[in-house]
């Protein structure tokens, strides 16, 4: 019987050509994942990819896949010259076993970037693979996924290369010029490097969806080696000089537009809600822009009865980031290095749940999505939380409903649990949610809007984290526990839906900037109050402090909202992904691209942004917003660096 499962089966085949028939095989097979990705997007998601591409962009599609390829070729060519001074039993080995066993890892990596491409509409990233620290959850985010079609390609990538190899072999044979290597060698590169040098021309800045993309090629370009410690000493030296007068007093974070000028409250202060429970529900990837009667009713209906914050914003498009932000009211930016590594130890700086433990509070943490992701535990854990609990713990070995965690009713149903055991002492609750993180799915057929939209998409899965908000409010009503609640909601950053790509930190926008902050309780707010302060995540943890009668740490950086005069401050934001950083100053924002070191001055009116005028006298602070920019990088990394090495008393 003739063996069709190994590549050994064409022997007396020059090394040239078996080395080009066989990256050969792969590109075919990388063209199919195309094809199918193509089919995949218009039927099931009703996209063309390639609307955006110029008329004759679809020709140049796969040239990241030739040059690869060619590459790859390369490599296989010279598996064959050392074949030769290789040991005869390791001959077949060297010359045959490694180009095929190379085919077949290239080919299931790429197909597993393509079901990662239907999700986030790119393909796989290091950054994605080190999110999940356990194999079981890398297990079950894969099952969750899994399905006919992947297994299917998978087997078409093993099996293309032993039904493919010899004809295309052949072929190269029967072709004249082919018979000479340098020819051919030469003509081969020529195809690569001018197919790989259109579709960068071409294509670079046009949107396909992934499509356009080689998924090694994009791995390898947004490749980042892991994290590594710093010398803190080092770097804190060469800051010291240039903060040593800073005290905690003194900060670049004062109003460049209204200095000196302190704002008043636009709200009566409600009253003293000092014997009540605390609730924050953090709601994932949730903007104000999209909240209203149809989506959110519950959220509304909270705001029906509290103060909601109108233009209140999010300071790092990233979830821990965030996170930090509101609880330690301080700001977290790149120092360097993963924040665990630079302290080493639990961050000496005071968190709000050590705050409230410390008088009086039990407290807890529920999180519907892995604290193990992005670094989140490390923020939470032996920082005041007598319980938390995530998607690990409240995972039953079932099939999870995707690959960011459980389900919303899971989290509930064991929040309610918790209340009618702690519910009777003073407590400080938080709820973190995971819907409606990307893709944006929606596990129920309460389903508002029509499934034809990222937007809608979004909202219906925005829709469902809503309602299981409405099933915790009606746990505490159920228990006696609503009017001594403050029921808090905030959104840790923002997210475009509206245009495409989608996602968090890609673009400076109104759907990335604003995030709901409503303070809820039907004693301290019978009816609905809003505030047009432009307020951010660093002063949510010293005004839920203010509001039930305790002091805020010197540590801490923002402000008490319900004080009757507040300091006119700047707040920061940043978008990493895009290398975008902003300076928001009380209805002014300031926009540095570090990409192209491009700057823009905003107003800020609402939802809307408008750039600033060129005869705008506001323009004139243009260089100030600068260099406040680049001194806040600077300054952040000095705080950290110098709790790190001197401990919770320093600035």
């Amino acid at each position: 019987m003739q063996q069709t499962t190994a590549p050994s089966d064409v022997p007396n085949a020059s090394a040239d050509r078996f080395s080009l028939a066989a990256a050969g095989c792969l590109l075919i097979f990388l063209a199919i994942l195309k094809i199918y990705l193509l089919i995949w997007y218009w039927r099931m998601r009703d996209i063309n990819p390639l609307a955006d591409l110029p008329a004759d962009g679809v020709l140049y599609l796969c040239g990241a896949d030739l040059i690869l390829c060619f590459l790859l070729a390369i490599f296989y060519r010279a598996l064959q010259t050392a074949s030769h001074w290789t040991p005869s039993p390791l001959r077949w080995f060297v010359s045959r076993a490694i180009p095929y066993a190379v085919h077949v890892a290239m080919a299931v990596f790429a197909v597993v970037s393509l079901q990662v491409n239907e999700m986030y509409g790119s393909p796989l990233e290091i950054r994605l693979m080190r999110s999940a620290d356990d194999p079981a959850i890398v297990r079950a985010s894969v099952m969750a996924y899994a399905g006919i079609a992947p297994l299917i390609l998978i087997a078409l990538g093993l099996a293309i290369w032993p039904i493919l190899l010899r004809p295309l072999n052949a072929l190269l044979g029967r072709w004249r010029w082919a018979t000479r290597p340098r020819r051919l060698w030469l003509v081969a590169g020529t195809v690569a490097v001018v197919g790989f040098g259109l579709w960068t021309v071409r294509l670079s800045g046009h949107d396909t969806y992934g499509v356009k993309q080689n998924a090694i090629v994009f791995f390898i370009k947004h490749y980042e080696p892991p994290i590594s410690p710093i010398d803190i000493q080092q770097r804190l030296k060469k800051l010291q000089e240039q903060f040593s007068n800073y005290g905690e007093n003194q900060q670049p974070t004062d109003s460049i537009q209204r200095p000196d000028q302190p704002l008043e409250r636009d709200f009566a202060r409600p009253a003293d809600g000092r014997d009540m429970n605390i609730l924050v529900i953090q709601m994932e990837s949730t903007m104000s822009v999209h909240m209203d009667r149809k989506t959110t009713p519950n959220i509304m209906a909270l705001a029906d009865h509290g103060l909601r914050f109108t233009h209140h914003a999010t300071v790092f498009a990233q979830t821990e980031r965030a996170s930090y932000c509101l609880y330690y009211s301080d700001y977290l930016l790149n120092i360097g290095s993963n924040i665990s590594m630079i302290y080493g130890r639990p961050l000496p700086q005071p968190c709000l749940a050590e705050l409230l433990k410390q008088n009086g509070y039990q407290t807890a943490l529920f999180h519907s999505g892995f604290l193990s992701y992005a670094n989140l535990n490390y923020l939470f854990r032996s920082k005041g939380f007598d319980t938390l609990v995530d998607a690990r713990d409240l995972w039953n070995n079932q099939p999870l409903p995707w690959s960011w965690g459980v389900r919303e009713e899971q989290t509930v149903d064991a929040i309610d649990q918790w209340l009618q055991s702690h519910g009777q002492q003073k407590f400080f609750l938080l709820y973190s949610t995971i819907f409606p993180h990307h893709p944006y799915l929606c596990p129920s057929d309460d389903k508002p809007y029509p499934d034809d939209t990222w937007l809608n998409r979004y909202r219906n899965s925005l829709h469902y984290a809503d309602a299981n908000v409405g099933r915790l409010v009606e746990s505490l009503r159920r228990q006696n526990l609503l009017d001594k609640t403050i029921i808090v909601v905030v959104g840790d950053h923002g997210q475009t839906v509206s245009t495409y790509p989608v996602g968090h930190g890609i673009s400076l926008t109104s759907e990335e900037i604003w995030t709901p902050f409503i303070i809820s309780n039907p004693k301290l707010f019978p009816n609905a109050v809003q505030s047009k302060l432009f307020t951010s995540h660093i002063d949510v943890s010293p005004t839920l402090a203010s509001l039930v009668g305790l002091k805020s740490p010197p540590q801490w950086l923002g402000r008490d909202l319900l004080a009757d005069s507040i300091p006119a401050r700047v707040s920061f934001l940043t978008l990493q992904q895009v290398q975008i950083d902003a300076i928001l100053d009380n209805g002014i924002m300031y926009e540095w691209d570090e990409r192209n070191g491009h700057s823009q001055l905003y107003h800020l009116d609402g939802n809307n942004m408008t750039k600033l005028d060129p005869s705008d006298p506001l323009r004139k602070l243009m260089d100030q917003y600068h260099q406040r920019e680049s001194l806040f990088q600077n300054w952040v990394a000095w705080r950290h660096y110098s709790r790190a090495v001197g401990g919770a008393n320093h600035p």
